[in-house]
């Protein structure tokens, strides 16, 4: 429950008696920019570092560098986390042989920098390492920093330090140290600077604000307009630089230049303990606190969702106690719940997951979706293990339909008249429009008590199909139904059905059929199997037509096909992106795309450019697999999957229509040199010179994508020296050269997330092996010079030799003519 009040500037004291209720607790707001599905449904808190982290203990502090890596501030040390690892920093500074210092807080400036409160001082991160270096450590060693704040200007930094119960000033170009005065015994639990850069103090007897003159803040003074003596918890500022206060015990304080501070107290009886603040859409806040979880709410209509752990729901969040809180560059919110971490992406209000029996008013009353239509913008919802349930985003569960006691409902159908079948196990009805009344669905030589697995219609006739074969049902009462499908098919157990205006599909449980009309009814003589290899191997999930005619087919094990306009059939799999190849379902055409949902998640496929998108895979799709033929679209063009856990609901319109590149990093570049020592140099560098004759050079990188990470694919090449890229997934994420000869290099890295498309964002990093002495140019010319002065040398020996052994014969001819 909110309450509501604005107080005036002169009003010093807490009134909570005359405070008026505006709302209600289990109320819900809508904001503008969300989906009206969103009421409905529950936040996906995903647990990135898995079951046994490296981290101990809470996450006091969750931050974001420049590069866009997270790093969280442990019981047990400080991390960073690349969405595949985590990496523990290391600390330089003034005694490299003193053990690390212990870590207590952090906080980031406008610039993206990293600065680290610890038991001995300011640390600040090197750009492109994991290393800090110590800031100043000749004046701020001694301080035990626990909390901080920073204002960047044009020619300094201006450092807000606060230990227990003293606050310091240091601006890092002159290298002053100035203590700011505060209360007498006051314990600072907050810091805060505004775009205006007004300095706010939260402390244990009420909130203090001072104003930067001359790179210097002004003497704290007690907030105007804020109760005195309330426990200052958490201070942020929102996209409109409304200050918002969190207190320990009275609830939030939201400040506007109009009305003051506004009080939002968010219990009838006790307000929770307001950890941390921050805002996650605009005028949406989410509030961490100590032991109650979640509470968001909206400031635009004063209303709230909680937002706890609840063991029996998928993605739940993992701890009540609400450490902090941390909305990063790309809308992902951070949380350090208990000893753990949540990540929960709030900006994506596109897509809706209802959870059933989760305990909420008005909820779907079963976990798992086996059927779902749409009727108009109505949800007609096949849950649980019995019955059909009446969904609307406007009122949550109104009504059930059909009391089913023995077997789920499984299959579901709406012909244009608005009648409803609905088919279980031993049971198939027809329901009426406007109607709760189920009604057995009669076909003339079929028992009521079948199953029937798919359903079409057109003006002629109904098909119904089943395990038992295909049905024709006329809509003329004096033709006569027939059982189709010839003797001569071996498989003749129906999975899927599609009326087109002049043929009907039939999906078997091994191959596709189709059959042409004849008057708009059809003769077994019609039918003909699809003459396609890989289809007439599979079991047909479900069948679609989109707007330009094309055929959709969804097999249980083969992927995708599509028969195009063009008369040709094309495949998508997961080798070009799709999250599965068993594909359950197909919803509709929305937006120029068909969606389809898999046994890992959901995509679009736009049907011209035949471009495939991936909506929610991995961890996030948690209502995957989806159920056969459990999916539908209603008036409005949302996509609709009903699954293990509930409702996938997809609002095209919200979606963002480009998706935002991810960064893509160096995460570590380590070389072995000569002499077997690691060199770890930043990986900000554009250019990087290595000492010559290195053992190993590797270089690790990752693109980061927090909420799936595991379906992206890598490729890289050597430029000038290898043109082919060469390819790599999300586990061998290390490019490694041994022994590389002395020259210039410059390595190329590109990701893509569908296989088939690689970004253009290319990153790259240019190095050169420096040569040994013997390796240069100078050692090559110095061997030639020498080579060609031993050859002028010995060629003049050879001479020398040769004219000797000449003056010696000649010698020995003259002294014998001599004799004769």
């Amino acid at each position: 429950m909110i309450v509501v009040r604005a107080l005036s500037s002169s009003k010093r004291f807490l009134k909570p008696l005359g405070l008026v209720w505006l709302g209600v607790f289990a109320c819900v707001a809508v904001h503008a920019s969300e989906t009206q599905w969103q009421s409905h449904a529950q936040p996906v808190f995903l647990s990135p570092l898995g079951n046994s982290p490296p981290i101990e203990g809470q996450v006091d502090t969750i931050l974001e560098d420049q590069q866009g890596f997270i790093w969280l501030v442990a019981a047990n040390g400080l991390w960073r986390w690349d969405s595949k690892s985590l990496v523990r920093a290391r600390f330089e500074g003034a005694d490299n042989e003193a053990p690390a210092p212990q870590v207590n807080h952090g906080f980031s400036d406008a610039k993206g920098r990293i600065w680290i409160g610890t038991s001995n001082g300011l640390y600040r991160l090197t750009p492109g390492t994991s290393s800090f270096t110590a800031v100043a450590p000749g004046q701020l060693q001694n301080i035990t920093v626990q909390a901080g704040t920073v204002i960047s200007l044009p020619h300094t930094d201006i450092v807000i330090l606060a230990s227990d119960r003293t606050l310091y000033q240091f601006d890092t170009a002159s290298a002053q140290l100035k203590q700011l005065p505060i209360a007498p015994n006051a314990r600072i639990r907050a810091l805060h600077v505004s775009q205006a850069n007004t300095l706010w103090v939260g402390t244990d007897k009420g909130l203090y604000r001072s104003d930067l003159n001359k790179n210097r803040f002004a003497p704290l003074q007690i907030a105007p307009g804020f109760p005195e003596g309330i426990r200052v918890s958490a201070i942020t500022s929102t996209a409109k630089e409304n200050l918002v206060v969190g207190t320990a015990a009275e609830g939030l304080f939201v400040q506007s230049e109009a009305s003051g501070f506004r009080h939002y107290t968010l219990a009838q009886d006790d307000s929770p303990w307001l950890f941390t603040v921050t805002e996650i859409r605009p005028d949406v806040l989410l509030l961490g606190t100590f032991g109650d979880g979640l509470i968001e709410l909206n400031l635009a209509n004063q209303t709230t969702r909680r937002f706890q752990h609840n063991r029996l729901l998928p993605a739940s969040l993992s701890d009540n106690d609400i450490w902090s809180l941390f909305r990063d560059s790309r809308g992902l919110v951070w949380i350090g719940s208990g000893a753990t971490l949540n990540v929960y992406d709030a900006g994506n209000v596109a897509v809706s997951h209802i959870f059933g029996d989760s305990g909420q008013p008005e909820g779907l009353m079963n976990r798992k979706v086996h059927a779902v239509q749409a009727i108009g913008n109505k949800l007609i919802v096949g849950s649980g293990e019995h019955g059909l349930e009446e969904f609307t985003a406007e009122q949550g569960t109104t009504r059930q339909l059909w009391q089913n006691g023995t077997d789920p409902v499984e299959t579901l159908f709406a012909d244009p008249a608005g009648n409803l079948y609905a088919s279980a196990n031993f049971a198939s009805v027809i329901i009426p429009p406007n109607s709760a009344q189920p009604l057995p669905l009669n076909v003339d030589g079929r028992s009521a008590a079948t199953f029937t697995t798919a359903l079409a219609s057109s003006s002629e006739a109904l098909w119904i199909g089943g395990t038992d074969g295909l049905w024709q049902q006329p809509a003329i009462a004096t033709e006569p139904t027939i059982q189709l499908l010839p003797e001569h098919f071996s498989e003749r157990r129906v999975a899927s059905l599609l009326a087109t205006p002049d043929s009907l599909w039939v999906g078997s449980w091994q191959g596709l059929l189709h059959g042409k009309f004849t008057n708009g009814l059809l003769n077994s003589s019609n039918i003909k199997a699809v003459n396609h290899p890989r289809l007439a191997q599979q079991f047909i999930a479900d069948l679609y037509a989109d707007s330009l005619g094309q055929l959709w087919v969804a097999t249980s094990g083969a992927g995708l096909f599509v028969y195009t306009s063009e008369h040709r059939w094309l495949e998508f799999t997961t080798d070009v992106g799709l999250p599965g190849d068993n594909v359950t379902a197909i919803a509709g055409e929305s937006d120029n795309q068909v969606w389809v949902g898999t046994s890992h998640g959901i995509a679009a496929i736009d049907i011209e450019q035949k471009l495939l998108r991936v909506i929610t895979a991995g961890p996030g799709a948690v209502n995957s697999p989806y159920s056969r033929a459990a999916a539908t679209m209603t008036a409005a063009g949302d996509l609709v999957f009903g699954g293990k856990n509930g409702l996938t609901i997809v609002s095209p319109g919200a979606l963002p229509r480009q998706m935002t590149p991810l960064s893509l990093n160096f995460t570590q570049l380590e070389i072995i040199t000569a002499d077997n020592h690691k060199v770890h140099p930043a990986t900000t560098q554009a250019h990087i010179e290595i000492s010559a004759l290195p053992k190993r050079i590797s270089f690790e990188f990752v693109a980061l994508d927090y909420l799936d990470p595991e379906h992206l694919q890598y490729r890289y090449r050597l430029a000038g020296s290898e043109n082919n890229w060469i390819q790599l997934d999300a586990d061998h994420r290390i490019v490694t050269l041994t022994d590389p000869a002395p020259g210039e290099y410059k390595l190329e890295l590109q990701y893509s997330d569908n296989v088939t498309t690689w970004q253009n964002t290319t990153l790259s990093q240019r190095f050169t092996v420096l040569p040994a002495w013997y390796q240069t140019i100078y050692a090559s010319m110095a061997s030639l010079l020498l080579l060609a002065i031993a050859i002028f040398v010995l060629h003049q020996l050879g001479l020398r030799h040769y004219r000797h052994r000449q003056n010696v014969l000649e010698q020995k001819i003259a002294e014998r003519t001599a004799e004769l």
